[in-house]
């Protein structure tokens, strides 16, 4: 009988949704991994994960701003990690396009305050486009935890250095990103160059995983492949 090793994925969604914003890819994978989705707790309790220590593979996966709350002994004990719509630097660097990105944040901060559920609507929108958001904003929310993750995406003061320890990191991104521009998502693969690789989903937004969860599977099986014939291959 041939060994079959085993894979747990950990999954972080990011600002706005909750764990079942992986329930696609996880049901695509099937059987195939042990994928325990981690949940913020925005609209329900927090949930947190831990690797097992018997894996033959660890992966991580982080959706946009999960990649900021995801603790960092996660991250060094992990082979691999896989990016979502993430970035390293939230606001641009140029300094007119810097101030137009913190403008743009302190209003949806304000404007949070007074209509959280129009807030998520509209980002639900822009998540999903340039698909059609089908997704309901839950009845019960928690207001001071998604205004206070909101507050520090806007500081922008998350350590690069825990990212810069891995050696083995996959960047996936929307081409038709409208919340984290592909231009964010290319910068970070240069800087990450020597231990990172990059895919552009074409015609996907934000939400790609799960509107294109499919092209998302096939890549990630490819990378579980490889990975697991370098493990074997020791």
């Amino acid at each position: 009988m041939s060994y079959k090793p085993s894979i747990q994925i950990i999954a972080f969604h990011g600002w706005g949704f909750s764990a079942a914003f992986w329930n696609s890819l996880k049901d695509k994978l099937g059987d195939q991994v042990q994928f325990d989705a981690a949940d913020r707790g925005y609209f329900s309790t927090a949930v947190q994960a831990e690797f097992d220590r018997d894996k033959d593979l660890k992966v991580i996966f982080a959706h946009s701003g999960g990649l900021q709350w995801c603790k960092s002994n996660l991250i060094d004990q992990a082979d691999h990690l896989v990016i979502f719509s993430g970035y390293l630097n939230f606001h641009p660097v140029d300094m007119d396009l810097y101030r137009k990105s913190k403008l743009l944040m302190r209003q949806m901060q304000a404007q949070f305050v007074d209509a959280p559920e129009k807030v998520l609507r509209d980002y639900y929108d822009l998540a999903f486009s340039p698909e059609k958001n089908n997704l309901e904003i839950p009845g019960i929310l928690n207001h001071d935890l998604l205004l206070s993750d909101l507050s520090v995406m806007d500081r922008d003061k998350h350590s690069h250095q825990r990212f810069f320890d891995l050696d083995n990191i996959t960047i996936l991104h929307g081409s038709e990103d409208r919340l984290v521009s592909k231009n964010k998502a290319r910068k970070m693969f240069n800087a990450l160059r020597y231990r990172s690789q990059y895919f552009e989903i074409l015609k996907a937004g934000h939400a790609f995983p799960i509107t294109h969860a499919d092209k998302c599977v096939e890549i990630i099986r490819s990378i579980i492949d490889t990975r697991i014939t370098n493990t074997i291959s020791r």
